[in-house]
This record gives structure tokens, sequence and C-alpha cells, in this order.
């Protein structure tokens, strides 16, 4: 009788070893993907080549700051899990569309298309002005298959998942731009306002979270002078690193 018990017992026992090696290796291999878990962040530091973008009284361009911002940002993030992919690394023209694609192509997490303002009619003027895309499906639909050529029948599951994606992105840009916002107002620069666009190409036709950040006014003396001595690349760039950090909930 203690024979059959025992064999039960070292049964029941091996049978619950085997089950909790299992569940740890399952939870062991989770783990591990988590961690090794790498965002990817497409940033666009807007114009370039022949296009100088806005242009400041102390002979600064706006391509260059967008650049220089863009790659603080990028070395700024390289200690952490994010991969960071540039639509332009030096001062050559890519057309704003491409640049949108190309958050497609590199599956991109998210994406942040970086600006300069201008209003020469009154210099005084500055501030950051965040922008999300102002999506309606049946217009955005229409827009869609008139810029990449798809035909309505024989195209219409790739059309629908890219809707879809569009759509689905919608709630992540805003909190995105809502989080950049809150960052300015942190590091004392005026917030001017998070804002929908639907005019703004480089914004409608990448898949994933998607905002522009006009950082100042480069018609500022001030904002220029800033810019030229470089504390604001790096404000900026901080700004924008702590934004993303914060969107994907890593800690600094």
């Amino acid at each position: 009788m203690h024979s059959y018990k025992n064999r039960i017992f070292l049964k029941s026992l091996f049978i619950f070893c085997v089950l909790s090696f299992c569940t740890l290796t399952v939870y062991g291999r989770a783990n591990n993907n988590a961690k090794a878990k790498k965002y990817v962040v497409v940033i666009d530091p807007g114009h370039g080549g022949s296009d100088p973008g806005t242009l400041g009284q102390l002979g600064s361009k706006e391509k260059d700051i967008n650049l220089l911002v863009a790659e603080k940002v990028k070395q700024l993030l390289s200690k952490y899990k994010v991969t960071v992919q540039l639509t332009r690394t030096d001062d050559s023209y890519v057309e704003v569309h491409e640049r949108a694609l190309m958050s497609n192509f590199y599956e991109a997490d998210l994406f942040i298309s970086i600006h300069l303002n201008s209003y020469t009619e009154n210099r005084e003027i500055r501030g950051s002005e965040i922008y999300y895309f102002d999506y309606q499906r049946e217009a955005y639909t229409k827009r869609l298959i008139l810029k990449e050529n798809f035909d309505e029948k024989k195209d219409k599951k790739v059309i629908e998942e890219w809707v879809n994606d569009k759509e689905n992105s919608i709630k992540p840009s805003i909190k995105f731009a809502n989080i950049i916002a809150d960052n300015v107002e942190k590091n004392g620069i005026k917030l001017r306002g998070v804002m929908p666009n639907l005019d703004l190409a480089v914004m409608a036709y990448g898949r994933a979270p998607t905002v522009l950040f006009e950082l100042e006014f480069l018609s500022n003396l001030t904002v220029e002078a800033k810019f030229k001595n470089g504390i604001y690349v790096d404000l900026f760039a901080k700004i924008i690193k702590d934004s993303i950090l914060q969107y994907f909930d890593i800690r600094q």
C-alpha cells in the first residue's frame, strides 16, 4: 500500500516539476522577448537640398537646424531600446510623399516631422505648435486611392488595411502630440497649440502614429540666436527624446 502511494506521490511530483519548468521557460522567453523589443522611430528633418525652408535674419536655414535637432535626438536615444531612422542624413531634398512612405518601409512605431515656423509680419511671435493628421475615413480613402494609384476593386484589401491602420493611428498620434506639448511647457517654451491638420502631406500616408512639430519661430531674432549657439538645438532634442521615451513608457 505504501509502495503504491509512493508511486502516486512521485508521479504527481514529476508532473508538477515538468509543468513548473514549462511555465518558467515560457515566461522566461516572453520576458526576454519583451526585453529585446526595440521600438522604431522615424524622424523627418523637414526640407533640405534646394528647399531651405524658412530663413532667419542671422543667416540660419530651417533645413540645417531641423537636421541638427534630428541627429541630436538620434544620438540621445542610442542608449535606449529605440532604433531611429532619419528620412535624410545630409543636405538633400526628399519628396514629402517619400518621407511618409519611409515610415511604412521601416515599420515605424512612431513618426515625427521636425520643422520651424516663421511670421515676418510680427517677429515678436514665438512658441511651439504640434500637429496631428485630421482624419476622416471617406475623404482619406479617396485621397489614398488617388495618390497611390490604387484600383478600388483589385486593391480593395490593401486599401482597407491602409485606411484601418491610419484610423487606428489617430488616437496614439494625439497622445504623442499632447506628451510633446507637456514637455514643451515643462521646459519653459510657450505652447501655441496642439492642432489637427489635413493639408500637411508628410502626415497623410504613413501608417504609424504621426506628428509634425513646429519647434519655434525662426523669424524671431532671439529664437534664431539660441539655435545658432546650440542652446535650442539641445533643448528641443531633449524635449523630443523625453517625449518619445514617455510615449513608449521607457524609463530614463
